[in-house]
């Protein structure tokens, strides 16, 4: 059975899925709203249309409403703050890869803030203590899996902490934490 792609976007959207174009045009708004945001941290109250469609029918969400910002489970607020995925930091180490993610804090009782936490460090709920005595929450695993969902369309930055030949690239050589793509300078 040939299905045009209007009839694959259609069977995507009905179970609730992005297509590859819509995921693709979703991480260009996604970097847009980013750059607003690390010049103006209150343009984010501007986008509740992509933190809508980045969550859709999931049941963990980042809601924002007029200037208030949480995070809810099935509608129901979990914390008196929310946080937005600025970055995601893929640190490449010879024998492994680590994760940060690099988080804009908005908060009515505090100040705006930028923190990198480690990937690791979202398992427990010491970040969230780490911020502050103002920030209040009910319970971790459901904001790990909205953070997961941001995270996915978020800007990717790579460091290299090695020289040599990429690990997950075959083609790349990495020279003083710079990717040099070796299909380029073989003659």
């Amino acid at each position: 059975m040939n299905m045009t792609s209007k009839e694959i976007d259609d069977t995507f959207a009905k179970f609730g899925c992005k297509s590859e174009i819509e995921e693709i045009s979703l991480k260009s708004k996604y970097a847009e709203m980013v750059a607003d945001a690390r010049a103006e941290y209150d343009s984010v109250f501007r986008q509740k249309e992509i933190f809508e469609e980045i969550f859709g029918a999931e049941n963990e969400k980042l809601v924002l409403e007029d200037s208030d910002i949480y995070f809810a489970y099935k509608e129901k607020p979990l914390t008196n703050f929310g946080v937005v995925v600025l970055d995601v930091v893929h640190v490449h180490e010879i024998e492994r890869v680590l994760f940060d993610v690099e988080l804009l804090v908005l908060s009515q009782h505090d100040e705006p803030k930028i923190a990198s936490i480690s990937s690791l460090a979202l398992r427990s709920s010491r970040w969230i203590e780490n911020l502050g005595v103002s920030y209040r929450y009910s319970t971790i695993e459901s904001i790990q899996n909205a953070i997961k969902i941001m995270a996915q369309f978020a800007p990717v930055t790579k460091i290299y902490k090695y020289s040599g030949w990429a690990i997950d690239s075959p083609d790349t050589y990495i020279f003083g934490g710079i990717e040099i793509c070796a299909k380029n300078y073989l003659f």
